[in-house]
């Protein structure tokens, strides 16, 4: 599983030419009911619907479902809602 993250991470990197990286050791466990109700909060809160959150996903991380989202892949789907994380909007358009 690790080995299939770090893929999925190489091609969110390049998508968004991210170097950084979260801590790997949640990056294994998938997210709780609770983080989705939050990240669904913050999505409203940052006018994105639910359409824009899964062709995020979609894109970023190659998961059709936020229920498959790793700890890691969660934080950074966060970030990138409160647009703390800059994407090329060439490569990625969410709308």
């Amino acid at each position: 599983m690790v080995k299939n993250l770090k893929a999925i991470h190489a091609k969110h990197d390049k998508v968004i030419g991210n170097t950084d990286r979260f801590p790997e050791t949640e990056s294994g466990k998938l997210v709780t009911k609770k983080q989705l109700t939050r990240m669904w909060t913050i999505a409203s809160k940052n006018n994105w619907d639910k359409k824009m959150v899964h062709k995020a996903i979609g894109e970023m991380f190659a998961l059709e479902s936020t229920k498959e989202l790793s700890q890691d892949q969660f934080y950074q789907l966060i970030q990138m809602i409160q647009g703390q994380i800059i994407t090329n909007i060439d490569q990625m358009v969410l709308t």
